[in-house]
């Protein structure tokens, strides 16, 4: 409280009584910064963002200029949105409810918003047909930059939004995915990365099943693809196996390429087929005097040492049992004292053949009381 004399000319004067009142200032900032993300060196800030800042309150009356002078005097506002390079100074002058008033110095900020390139990749496809993407190879590609944060997504919207981001390993039969490449300062960028599945070549896992050689091995014809003994050696394609490869039962692995760069890699087995066990034999028969003796050369199977499996056939000749041809069933001119020679062909149920002679030797049936001309023969067998 103060007080007041007022004279007059007269000598008279007045006393009144002053109070003196300190309303306080607005409770704003004297300082801050505006920020926006933008490709060009310039761009449009939204001031009312700024009140947001200034005025926690949300009762203050705020305008923008563009010096000090016109803020002071409310002098020539700034239009909503402002368009402005980085490092801009603007000025608030902010009132509040009291009419007191203050100036808040606002520094424009422009980022720029990151580069994302467009980037494409391959994969072999699994065999679903699909392809197993890890997303984090793309990275360096697509934030050329570097340094940012990179995400991918199912659509644009998403990559926009920042929504949905896609884990990874990603598995996709292929197409477009979209990747947003956002900085510290949130400002982000969006492109597309092309996915595409290569075809992978399929391998058929059956066994190979080749004859005994007579030693427990056979020989196998591997010169159609590319075989290994070990999977490691497959995928380094190490140590490939010769086309004529000489093995006992055993496992080894195919490796199949195509030209795009893809392959697949197989366990195979390679199995020996055991040959028939037939083997040479003298076969003595019954013939009788004075009458042509047929002989069945089938009951000869099971003496010669054939299975069940077993498909035995007979010929007159070697080179006829080689080839197969001309195979007879029965001999019909067998005489006591004869001797004859045939030829045995034993293929097992795998088709592995084997071969024997059998010799046939007539023996007088009559020497014995029992006999009686024209009944069946009686097969006496031999070594």
């Amino acid at each position: 409280v103060i007080w007041s004399r007022v004279n007059s000319t007269n000598d008279c004067f007045n006393l009144a009584q002053v109070v003196l009142e300190v309303l306080p200032l607005p409770n704003a900032p004297q300082t801050a910064e505006l920020e926006e993300c933008s490709f060009t060196a310039d761009t449009d800030f939204t001031l009312v963002e700024a009140t947001a800042i200034l005025d926690s309150t949300g009762i203050m009356m705020i305008t923008y200029h563009a010096n000090a002078v016109d803020a002071l005097n409310g002098a020539n506002p700034l239009s909503d949105p402002y368009n402005a390079t980085n490092g801009t100074l603007i000025f608030a002058l902010i009132e509040g409810e009291n009419g007191c008033e203050v100036i808040a110095e606002i520094t424009l900020t422009v980022h720029p918003n990151p580069a994302a390139a467009v980037a494409e990749g391959e994969v072999c496809a699994e065999e679903d047909g699909t392809g197993i993407f890890t997303l984090t190879d793309f990275d360096a590609l697509v934030d050329t930059d570097g340094g940012n944060m990179v995400s991918y997504h199912v659509t644009s919207g998403d990559a926009i939004a920042g929504a949905n981001p896609l884990s990874e390993p990603y598995n996709t039969a292929g197409g477009i995915i979209y990747a947003r490449v956002e900085t510290p300062e949130g400002c982000y960028n969006t492109s597309e990365v092309e996915l595409t599945v290569l075809a992978t070549p399929l391998v058929d896992p059956s066994e190979i099943e080749e004859c005994d050689l007579g030693d427990g091995t056979a020989e196998f014809d591997l010169s159609a693809d590319a075989y290994y003994a070990s999977e490691e050696d497959a995928e380094g394609e190490a140590n490939e196996l010769s086309d004529v490869f000489i093995s006992s039962n055993t496992m080894v692995y195919i490796r199949v390429n195509s030209t795009n760069g893809c392959y697949d890699i197989e366990a195979l087995t390679l199995t020996v087929s055991p040959l028939p066990q037939i083997s040479d034999k003298l076969w003595q028969v019954c013939a009788y005097p004075d009458q042509a003796n047929n002989v069945d050369l089938s009951d000869a199977d099971e003496f010669l040492g054939a299975t069940g499996g077993d498909v035995i056939s007979y010929h007159l000749t070697a080179g006829d049992v080689l080839s197969g041809a001309n195979p007879v069933g029965s001999l019909s001119s067998l005489s006591i004292d004869d001797v004859l020679t045939v030829f045995a062909r034993a293929e097992s149920e795998d088709g592995c053949l084997a071969f024997a002679q059998l010799t046939i030797v007539g023996i007088d049936c009559c020497e014995n009381p029992q006999c009686i001309p024209g009944v069946e023969l009686q097969k006496v067998g031999g070594e």
